[in-house]
Parts: C-alpha cells; sequence; structure tokens
C-alpha cells in the first residue's frame, strides 16, 4: 500500500501558492509512482543534478537537545527531500534551489517524511531550514 501523507502535512500545503504546491505534487507523484527510491532519484527538469533528500538524523551534537532530536529522527526513520520554494533572498536561482558544495541541490524549504519498511513515503510536514524535528508530528 502507499501512503500519502498526514492531515497536518495537507494542512499545512494547502496554504501554499499555485507553483509550491505544483512542486509538492511533483514530489508526491514521484514517491506514488517509485516509493522512497524516486525520492532518492528525484531531479527537476532544469537540471540534471539530484535534489537532496537524507535521513534526518544528521543533527548538531552541539545542541543540549541532540541525543532527543537524533533518537526521534531515528525511532520514526524520518527523512526530508528539498522542495525548491519559498526564495524570498532570491538566492536560490535553479527553480528555487541551488547547487550545494555536495553537487546537488538544496532549498530553503523542505518537505518531512517517514520511511515506512516497505519502502513507502507518509509525508509528515513542510519547512524551511533550520528544521526542529521535534515539532514534526507523528500520526499514522
Amino acid at each position: 500500500m502507499i501512503y500519502l501523507g498526514s492531515e497536518h502535512f495537507f494542512k499545512k500545503i494547502s496554504y501554499f501558492s499555485k507553483a509550491e504546491k505544483n512542486k509538492v505534487r511533483n514530489i508526491i507523484k514521484k514517491a506514488l509512482e517509485q516509493k522512497h527510491q524516486g525520492l532518492c532519484n528525484y531531479t527537476i527538469s532544469s537540471s540534471v543534478l539530484l535534489v537532496r533528500n537524507k535521513k534526518s538524523d544528521d543533527i548538531n551534537q552541539k545542541l543540549p537537545d541532540y541525543q532527543e532530536k537524533f533518537d526521534y529522527a531515528i525511532e520514526h526513520n524520518l527523512w526530508h527531500i528539498h522542495a525548491g520554494f519559498y526564495d524570498v533572498a532570491g538566492k536560490y536561482p535553479i527553480d528555487g534551489y541551488k547547487i550545494s558544495n555536495k553537487q546537488d541541490l538544496v532549498s530553503d524549504w523542505m518537505l518531512h517524511y517517514q520511511l515506512r519498511d516497505d519502502g513507502d513515503v507518509y509525508f509528515l510536514s513542510a519547512s524551511p531550514h533550520p528544521m526542529d524535528i521535534l515539532s514534526i508530528i507523528i500520526t499514522s
């Protein structure tokens, strides 16, 4: 079964502009067609580079609540993919993305999801950098 997303996720994206909703729709479509693997290989039409999609356990170890955040990300198998929007400063010139030092595409906003055991994804939230992983509500 393909999981789609939480009520919280869909309520949050309902406030997005038409262009941002289209970007979210494209990411969801890829997840529906190819599950998690589709997000791992996600590109946009204006670039051959991959859009950054990564596990959300890469947390600054200097934070006082590092262990709690790390454990939460691991326990719930949380991931995020950069969504390519809300570029208010004009610093993301490639359709809402910029090229990172790791040679992938990053953006200000991300879509947060839970990776399920069968490779399905379940979208949970959307937020800008820096994200507060403990604010992501886990629902079925």
